[in-house]
């Protein structure tokens, strides 16, 4: 059996990660003033169906500059707390829109990345969920506003899109079809949350459309010998996250290892995140000890994976 303390003095990355959620429970009620209700207190991941319900809790209680920097230093803690020295971080695009008019966000996430990047370095990701009423009359329209600005292009690696509705983008797409592509043309990578798929159909529309350089959540299409050799040969990675809700069907940790063991057995760069700390209580450490004890990986394959970062 492992523990945390086999992985937590090993400096490495979190490959997946939320910059407005990376936080403990208690952090994060010590942040906003209230408790949430029904947010479970046993340390149990948080329910999908309330997990929208956190980010709006969030984003509405930003009032000022203040709040948003104390909100960012609580993630920035946990990387410390794990020895995260990079990590790949979505910033949800519901904050941007809340707090555009009350603070220079660009320079504010700016100045607190770099304030910690001589000891954890955060690569920011634009976060968009597809499960927002207004995703194409307002999401949308602000996404390509805001990626435009001069300051977002300096400031973001990427675009990450999550929400039980990810494949309802790809209907009748022209307009974020042309955002993607010009996302690319300027350097930005394509992050796509695959939780919501469960047939290999799901999995290659989704591909099409995208043409994603990551997928989070891509478990479900471990099985698939088709789309392990199309991501093979697009140089596709993969990241596994604590989360075990997919669509209606549930994943313990064993059945998530099996899975993580496909792809690096099929070729296939496969890394960690923690997705959100606030959401899935677990840190790399806590998360790769769990793997382990799986019996599925040792630790020394463990750690030479979370080394090979």
């Amino acid at each position: 059996m492992t523990s945390v303390a086999d992985f937590i003095k090993l400096p490495k990355k979190d490959f997946h990660s939320s910059l407005d959620l990376g936080m403990r429970y208690p952090s994060f009620v010590t942040w906003a003033g209230f408790y949430v209700p029904d947010f479970p207190e046993d340390g149990s991941p948080v329910k999908i169906e309330m997990r929208s319900q956190v980010h709006e809790y969030t984003s509405m209680r930003i009032a000022t500059e203040d709040d948003i920097k104390k909100l960012l230093f609580l993630s920035i803690s946990e990387n410390l707390a794990d020895n995260i020295i990079q990590t790949n971080a979505a910033i949800d695009s519901k904050l941007f829109q809340n707090c555009e008019k009350n603070c220079e966000f660009f320079q504010l996430l700016k100045t607190k990345i770099q304030k910690y990047s001589g000891r954890t370095k955060s690569d920011a990701f634009f976060a968009l969920d597809a499960d927002s009423a207004d995703f194409r009359e307002n999401t949308l329209q602000f996404a390509k506003s805001f990626l435009s600005n001069e300051n977002s292009k300096e400031l973001f690696k990427g675009i990450y899109f999550y929400g039980k509705n990810i494949l309802s983008l790809t209907e009748n797409s022209a307009e974020l079809k042309e955002l993607i592509q010009t996302a690319k043309k300027n350097g930005l990578k394509i992050r796509v949350n695959l939780s919501p798929c469960d047939s290999a159909n799901d999995f290659f529309r989704v591909l099409d459309f995208f043409e994603p350089q990551v997928l989070i959540n891509a478990d479900s299409a471990a099985n698939s010998g088709e789309i392990l050799a199309l991501l093979k040969k697009n140089s596709i990675q993969t990241v596994i996250t604590p989360e075990t809700q997919f669509k209606d069907k549930k994943m313990d940790f064993s059945e998530k290892a099996k899975r993580m063991r496909s792809f690096l057995e099929a070729g296939i760069e496969t890394f960690l995140g923690t997705q959100s700390i606030l959401l899935f209580n677990k840190s790399i450490s806590q998360f790769a000890s769990e793997l382990c004890n799986t019996g599925l990986f040792t630790k020394e394959e463990m750690l030479s994976i979370l080394k090979n970062c």
